[in-house]
């Protein structure tokens, strides 16, 4: 498990909360505007999607979850870095009063920009 790499000067942050059917995804900028407002993404169109979003200049991060090796392998060759982050580790994510995706995307996010995401 490695904490808190140096995660500043990419151009977008991008966070992935994975789920057997679908995905949510969102991101944001460094200062923490919303670039991407999270959405959901049907599992089934996850690939052509990342194709077409997931570009060079990015880092992402996916919440572990039983099919997070399948995105990662999808993600990896489209953004600069890819984190997986174990949310069970993650204290804000796994502590929190309100557990909902989309709270669970900006979590992630303003640790990443943070460059305090443990991670694999």
């Amino acid at each position: 498990m490695k904490k808190g790499q140096d995660t500043r000067g990419y151009k977008r942050y991008m966070a992935l909360a994975i789920h057997r059917e679908d995905l949510l995804v969102g991101a944001q900028n460094a200062e923490q505007d919303w670039v991407l407002t999270p959405r959901r993404v049907s599992s089934e169109k996850f690939p052509e999607w990342a194709k077409k979003n997931i570009r060079a200049g990015e880092i992402v991060v996916l919440e572990t979850t039983t099919n997070v090796w399948t995105i990662y392998d999808i993600v990896v060759p489209l953004a600069s870095r890819v984190l997986v982050a174990n949310a069970a580790e993650v204290g804000e994510i796994a502590n929190a009063r309100v557990k909902t995706d989309k709270e669970d995307v900006k979590r992630l996010l303003k640790l990443l920009i943070g460059g305090i995401v443990l991670h694999q």
